[in-house]
């Protein structure tokens, strides 16, 4: 039979005594030993964790290698970064410092109001979503940020600063702003027509004209007309 490569996804090993997580490493040890894998100590992480804090006398090893501790590297697993704090206040400052600097940043740019609400939707507001459903965030912080959104919201729509949240995002109401996503009204087939595009408007439309700045990463002057005909023309349409 030829000789085949073969590779293990990750594999979590979770114990409550320091011998039995020994005796499974060296089990784990024995068994890729004859399955000829190897393990890769520098990628793995150990958490000992004693009397609710992080031991840090206790060393695992692996494959006659030390395991590095996540106090010593901090390791990222399934969207969440662990570290030698145990608790996410530190998630918590940095989200509230990414949520303030993307909303800066949007501010800063040359946009118009309903564009930079656009991008608000669009690409902080997934950015925010992550943390903010993977870590535990108190109730508090996600309040004033939202505040926080709110007030720069109202600027880029040129509302009074005393329009109540209701009044934003409300769709029941008799009075409403039209708020609604772009993507989803481009790729209708009964989209409306642009006039730097001869046939039905489609999000591949729009890329197709932006080539230069989808391969080199930065945005054109083309891509920038054409995503405010885009803009206009389906605000015209609501």
């Amino acid at each position: 039979m030829p000789p085949l490569k073969a590779f293990m996804d990750d594999a979590t090993i979770i114990c409550s005594k320091e011998d039995e997580t020994r005796r499974m490493l060296e089990r784990l040890d024995v068994l890729m030993a004859w399955c000829r894998i190897k393990f890769k100590p520098k990628k793995s992480r150990s958490l000992p964790v004693r009397k609710s804090k992080i031991d840090e006398t206790t060393i695992f090893t692996v494959a006659s290698q030390q395991i590095p501790t996540v106090s010593q590297e901090i390791v990222k697993s399934l969207g969440r970064w662990y570290d030698s704090f145990l608790k996410d206040i530190k998630r918590r400052l940095e989200t509230v410092e990414l949520a303030t600097e993307g909303l800066l940043a949007i501010n800063r740019c040359g946009l118009q109001g309903k564009l930079k609400v656009y991008c608000l939707q669009f690409m902080l507001i997934p950015k925010l979503l992550c943390p903010l459903l993977v870590y535990e965030i108190c109730s508090t912080t996600v309040q004033a940020t939202e505040a926080q959104i709110n007030k720069f919201t109202r600027r880029w729509l040129g509302v009074p600063p005393g329009l109540p949240d209701v009044a934003i995002y409300c769709r029941k109401a008799k009075l409403r702003l039209p708020l609604k996503s772009e993507y989803g009204t481009v790729e209708k087939e009964t989209g409306p027509h642009l006039s730097a595009m001869p046939r039905q408007a489609a999000t591949e439309h729009v890329l197709s004209s932006c080539k230069i700045a989808l391969s080199q990463g930065r945005y054109t002057c083309r891509q920038n007309r054409v995503f405010q005909d885009l803009a206009a023309i389906i605000c015209t349409a609501k």
